[in-house]
This record gives C-alpha cells, sequence and structure tokens, in this order.
C-alpha cells in the first residue's frame, strides 16, 4: 500500500520521468522473454548454413549438410580440392566443379575406363592419373594360343595337331618321331588337353609346345 502511495506521490510530481521508466522496464522484460525463448534448444528451427572463405571450396556455397556430398577430387584437375556436391551428382559433375581436367590428365584412361556417369558418394576419394599414372591394363591370354609376340621376339606359328604332318610335329621341342607318331595315331581330337591326359606326352614336353599348339574340330 506504501509503494502504490510513493508511486503516486511522484507520478504527480514527475509524470514524465515516471512513464519514461516504465517504458524502459516493460522494454526490458520484453528482450529478456525474447532471448529466453530463442536460446531453447527446441525452439530453433532447421535452418541453413551459409559457407563462406573457406580454402577448401571454390565458391560460396549454401547448402543444407544432411543433402551435401563431400568429394575429394585429387590428381589431374585444375583446382584439386575437397568439394560439396548435391545428392544424385555424377563424377563428371566433381570433375566440373574442379575447374575441369587439366592438360596432363589421362585421357585414353578416362575415355576408355572411368564411368563418369556414376553418382558418387559422400566422403568419395577421386583421384584422376595423369600420364603414366593409370594403372596397366593386363588382358587375359587364352591357355591354346600362343602369347603375344614383342617386337624382339620371332612369331611363334601354331601347329595344328588334327592336321599337321609328322615333320611339322618333330620340329615342335621335345617332340620326336615316335611321339609324332603317337599323336597321329591318336586323332581326331577336340581338346588340346588331350595329348596331356591321356599322357601322349609328358608333362614337361605339354607346358613346353602347348603356346605353339593349335586345333581345328574334326
Amino acid at each position: 500500500m506504501i509503494f502504490l502511495e510513493s508511486i503516486s506521490t511522484l507520478w504527480k510530481r514527475y509524470p514524465g520521468e515516471v512513464a519514461g521508466f516504465g517504458i524502459a522496464v516493460v522494454l526490458l522484460i520484453s528482450s529478456a522473454v525474447l532471448l529466453f525463448r530463442s536460446s531453447s534448444p527446441g525452439a530453433v528451427p532447421e535452418t541453413e548454413i551459409t559457407v563462406k572463405n573457406n580454402p577448401v571450396f571454390t565458391t560460396e556455397a549454401r547448402v543444407r549438410l544432411k543433402q551435401a556430398l563431400a568429394v575429394d577430387v585429387s590428381g589431374a584437375v585444375a583446382s584439386p580440392g575437397v568439394y560439396l556436391l548435391p545428392e544424385g551428382s555424377r563424377i563428371a559433375d566433381a570433375i566440373e566443379k574442379a575447374g575441369g581436367l587439366s592438360a596432363r590428365a589421362d585421357k585414353l584412361y578416362i575415355e576408355r575406363d572411368l564411368n563418369r556417369a556414376r553418382t558418387v558418394i559422400d566422403q568419395e576419394k577421386l583421384f584422376i592419373p595423369e600420364y603414366g599414372q593409370a594403372p596397366v591394363r593386363v588382358e587375359p591370354s587364352s591357355p591354346d594360343l600362343p602369347e603375344k609376340a614383342s617386337v624382339d621376339e620371332p612369331v611363334l606359328s601354331v601347329v595344328d595337331i588334327n592336321t599337321a604332318t609328322a615333320a611339322e610335329l618333330e620340329a615342335l621341342p621335345g617332340i620326336g618321331p615316335k611321339t609324332a607318331q603317337a599323336i597321329i595315331e591318336n586323332r581326331p581330337y577336340d581338346r588340346i588337353e588331350t595329348l596331356r591326359e591321356e599322357k601322349i606326352l609328358s608333362a614337361r614336353t605339354y607346358e613346353a609346345v602347348l603356346p605353339s599348339l593349335g586345333i581345328s574340330l574334326p
């Protein structure tokens, strides 16, 4: 009661000052309420995060983190680094984001072995090789055919075990007249392996002459 009488007395004597003080108190209380609400853990709506002035990004990127894919692009590209790409991005998009291929990129590897249409995944490492850095591609060879000769090696002729003469068979290493005659007498063959399975050739001789043997089906 005494407090209210004091307020009434002050109002009569200093009405402007009391009114200003009251407005300041109201503003202070309102600010405190807003600050409390903004600091509440459950009250913050989902927001976007802006990435600026980061050395691993070539341009400012405004992305939602849950929708971004981080891809490390290195090797023969203009600007190697880690880039954020939207979901569904392709290898080609990652290369373009890194400034495109450099002049030293292995174009043969890219055209033959790199699937630029494949989608990237989060935290993927993408390396673009320069000339001489790509792994050597080894083509599978058939055990029934001779190895591809190098420039310094003579080209081996193939002897058909179903049609070769005794002289042609005897020209092979480890095959004499007796063995050549045994090969001829056991014709026709449908598999070269029969020479080893039927013990017409010893295992050692078979391995030695195998690159020179061929077969025409009867």
